[in-house]
């Protein structure tokens, strides 16, 4: 009887169907430095992750990124500001450049005019800007005046706005600056009469008139300019030369601080995620 109830297997398996297998439940793998349990108890010591760790490590992850970020920004602001300390030291405008006083040797006014669009009426309840929301366009016309400016060290009382001369090879040329006189429809002439320096004064003065002035000491070197905002080849400044070593002063002042910002802000956010690492830990 018991080779009866073997034959049907044996027939089974001889066609090829092969039996299933019983599912056995796998023993649980103990962790490490814990003992394994015995056979028949169930063991109390695994530890499931909750869900979400993963993106939490991450975030840990990404806070170390950004103190990283912020120490490099904090080293560049660091080595600006020493940099520039360094430049504002060797600065010193006193033995530099000497005071004086300098005369309008010449004046070349220009007029021009740029034309743009405004608007003047944007659409309601569009709060985007005037490219997406404006309804009505209007063409304006804006009117300059732009003047070079001549000063010599040399006084002449002859110069005047009617015989100045713009070749002499004393004279020293300031930066060109511009002057807005407003905006008009069709043509500038809406504003007026144009003068000989426009439709106004240059900020100045006119030809002949006398104002202060610094020139480099005759002791000086080019060395000891090249730290100075120079107008021109001979460094003639009409600008008191202590604003240029005070603005170097005060931009280094505010790169030192940028550079306490970050490492601040880099102390802040590798501490968060040291503490977002234990936690997951």
């Amino acid at each position: 009887q018991q080779q009866q109830q073997q034959q049907p297997q044996f027939q089974q398996m001889a066609y090829g169907q092969v039996p299933q297998a019983t599912a056995v439940p796998a023993a649980p793998q103990p962790i490490m430095g814990t003992p394994a349990p015995a056979p028949g108890q169930q063991n109390h010591n695994i530890v499931v992750k909750p869900k979400g760790t993963a993106g939490r490590s991450g975030n840990a992850s990404c806070m170390y990124c950004a103190g990283v970020v912020f120490f490099i920004v904090g080293l560049g602001m660091l080595l600006g500001g020493i940099s520039l300390g360094a430049e504002a030291d060797e600065m010193n405008p006193d033995e530099d450049f000497e005071e004086t006083t300098c005369q309008i040797s010449c004046i070349e006014h220009n007029s021009f005019e740029r034309s743009h669009r405004v608007c003047r009426s944007r659409r309601s309840g569009c709060s985007g800007d005037d490219n997406k929301c404006c309804r009505n366009w209007d063409d304006v016309i804006e009117c300059y005046d732009s003047y070079d400016i001549f000063i010599s060290s040399s006084i002449d009382e002859a110069i005047s706005p009617s015989n100045s001369d713009c070749t002499s090879s004393d004279i020293h040329e300031l930066p060109t600056y511009e002057v807005s006189r407003g905006e008009v429809a069709a043509s500038c002439s809406e504003l007026g009469a144009v003068g000989q320096y426009g439709y106004g004064e240059p900020e100045l003065g006119r030809e002949g008139e006398v104002l202060t002035c610094w020139v480099p000491h005759e002791d000086a070197e080019p060395d000891d300019l090249e730290h100075y905002e120079c107008p021109n080849s001979a460094c003639y400044k009409v600008n008191d030369p202590a604003g240029d070593k005070a603005a170097l002063e005060v931009l280094s002042a505010v790169l030192f601080g940028v550079c306490a910002l970050m490492f601040v802000l880099m102390i802040v956010v590798c501490c968060c995620g040291r503490a977002e690492s234990r936690r997951l830990a």
